[in-house]
Parts: C-alpha cells; structure tokens; sequence
C-alpha cells in the first residue's frame, strides 16, 4: 500500500519541486511545528512516499542535524528537538518575522479520485494560508500503513479529518485526537463526540428537486442513490419514501451496488436502462440521481443504452452545484458548493480556536437548486 504525504506550501509549487526538495519541505514543516521527543518518520517511509533513496534521505536529516533540530539516540531512533520557538538562535535570518501565535492543521484523507473532496480541501487550505497558517496534508489509502505514520507526526493545532463516504475507523479517531486536541469531520455528521463535523443533509435537496420538477409537470419521478450506506443520502431517501406516502406517481428508489468513485456511472445507466417496459418506456419521466462523479459521462452511458436527456428522461442531480465535472454545464444540480463547504471548515476551526470549551456542533450546509438543461416541461 502507498502512503502519501505531502506538504502544501501552495498546489502549483509543489508540482514543479523536484522529490528530493518535497521530501526536504515536508521534513522541514514537521520539524518547524514539532515538539521535543516528537518521532522523525522511519526512512523507510520517506523513501517509499517521495521516491527517493536512502542517500538522499540521511541528506535530508543531516542538515537538520547539524542545526541541533533532530538528534538520534541509538536503539530508540531520531527525534526532533523541538520547533522554532525551541531554536530561534539556530535559525536563518528571515526577511519577516513568523507569526508567534502560529496555528498549524493537518489534512488527513483518502487518496482516492473524488474532485469533490480535492476541491474543498484546495480552498480550505488557500483560507488557513491568508490565516497565516501552516498545513501539512496526509493522503492514505490502507488506515494501518496510514496510523504508522500518524504515531511519528508531530502535533497541531487541528486535524481536519475528510470522509470520503467509506467507514472512519475509531482508531483513526483515536489517532487524530493524539496528534490534535480540535478534530473537525468533513463530509460525515458525526454527533455526540467531542469532535466538530461540517456535513449534508439531503432530504432539502429532494425538496427542492421534487418541487422544482413538479413545476415543470413531471409527477413520476424515481430517485437513484447507491446501496452502501451514507447517512446524508439515508435522509434524501426517507425525504423521498415520505413524499411517496402522499404521491403515487413516485417510484420505489434504485439502489446502485458501488461508491461514487468506482463504476458508478455505468452501473446507475445500466439500472435506469433495465426498468424500461416493453413499449420502450421508463416507469418515470424524471429521475433524481445522487452520487455522480461526471456528469458527461452519465449523460453519454445513457444516450448509448438508447436514453437521451431530456427529452426521454428529465434528471436532477444530487451534488456540488460549483462543480463542472458533475453538472457538465447541463444538468440541474439540487445541492451546496465546495466553497461554502472549505468557508464553513474554517469557520467551524476558528470557533474552536476562540472557545475551546464550547459545545461539540453539527454544521450543515445550505442547499439551494441551480436549473440546468438537463429537465423538460411536461
């Protein structure tokens, strides 16, 4: 399994930076916000995230070494002597001083290919940035090679930990609340804990969908979302069933057996293409899709299974509203934006900060309907 982490200076710098300079920002960020008796991370780490031998790692380690900044100690391993504060006398002349009340925040995240959560993380960082903050971003994909890494990190001030609809192990918990004493969810409502969490709730969004269509003539209308369970979606779809209780024309729910970003798309195709009856016709004249990664594609894998929108089917999707690689700048999309998801993180961050010993809150965003091409009048 590949972990990686990389520092986030800014995302076009780091791009153009070579492994060697990666590895050595990143060792130097750990070391500008570590604490006395903080871990180094193993080289074997270093080398397997950055790609890099262990020359070029000892490298790395050396200077700071030679700076009094990590010591190692024989049959124990190498430590970090302390951040900035610790070693002013050390420390190269600066054009301006550093902020003395300098907050730091760690991103922990899956590495998987979902622009939504990539996006809001990309604004929340540029927010904490103009904060003067510093971030350090954490991308996994297996938790146990990711806490291994986690026990040699130093501390925050924060950890914004993002769900990318899959489970958040309590150990994964547990770690982040070791290295941060504020911990903020992004993406899961996560109530009753001592931890912060910003979220959906999409039960509004059906609302908005049902009654936008409504308006356009469409009283048979299906709903479609995944089998797995994400407790957002739960509530679109007990909004849904509800609304049935009083409508008809409303058809049971599809389920689709996939994550967003896995086969999502043509299995949501293939499963509207197969309730087509023998005339040809679809049980529905209008569908509300959660869970669309790309817009253009779901609207090409229905045009291929013989299904043009709108004309044989009017959709309205359940997403980020900002987001062109969900609406294609066609459909209509019933949701929030990424940018009022990253401005109520920092929100719900700097509020921690000012009262630490507030109540543990539940944010959710506000959902609004953007119309699209994508739905035809009756």
């Amino acid at each position: 399994m590949r972990i990686v982490l990389h520092l986030l200076p800014q995302t076009l710098y780091r791009q153009a930076m070579s492994a060697s300079q990666r590895l050595e920002s990143y060792i130097e960020s750990l070391a500008l916000n570590a604490r006395p008796g903080d871990r180094v991370p193993p080289v074997r780490h270093l080398m397997a995230q950055f790609g890099v031998s262990q020359a070029v790692v000892m490298r790395a380690t050396e200077r700071l070494k030679l700076q009094g900044r990590i010591s190692a100690e024989v049959g124990r391993g190498t430590f970090f002597s302390g951040g900035e504060a610790e070693h002013a006398a050390h420390a190269e002349p600066r054009e301006a001083p550093e902020v003395p009340d300098q907050r730091s925040v760690l991103f922990l995240r899956r590495s998987i290919r979902l622009q939504r959560g990539r996006r809001v993380l990309e604004r929340l960082h540029i927010q904490l940035q103009d904060m003067g903050c510093r971030v350090v971003e954490v991308a996994y994909t297996d938790s146990r090679d990711a806490l291994d890494i986690l026990r040699n990190m130093p501390r925050f001030d924060t950890c914004v930990l993002q769900s990318t609809f899959e489970t958040i192990a309590i150990d994964m918990l547990a770690a982040a609340h070791r290295l941060a004493p504020s911990i903020v969810i992004d993406g899961a409502v996560l109530a009753g804990t001592e931890v912060d969490s910003v979220g959906f709730e999409w039960a509004s969004a059906v609302d908005l969908a049902l009654d936008h269509l409504a308006a356009a003539g469409h009283n048979r209308v299906g709903l479609l979302l995944s089998t797995h369970f994400v407790l957002a979606a739960e509530l679109g779809r007990i909004r849904f069933d509800s609304r049935r209780q009083t409508n008809d024309n409303l058809s049971e729910p599809i389920r689709i057996p996939a994550w967003p970003h896995e086969d999502f798309v043509a299995k949501a195709a293939e499963a509207v293409a197969g309730l087509r009856q023998s005339a040809g016709d679809l049980p529905f004249t209008a569908l509300i899709v959660w869970g669309i990664e790309d817009g253009a594609d779901f609207v090409s894998q229905l045009a291929r299974r013989g299904i043009d929108v709108p004309a044989d089917l009017s959709i309205v999707l359940l997403g980020r509203t900002d987001l062109v690689n969900e609406h294609a700048e066609f459909f209509t999309v019933a949701g929030s934006t990424t940018e009022a998801q990253a401005e109520a993180l920092e929100q719900t961050i700097r509020r921690r900060w000012a009262q630490p010993d507030s109540d543990y809150r539940v944010t959710y965003l506000p959902l609004t309907l953007v119309p699209g091409k994508s739905v035809n009048g009756r």
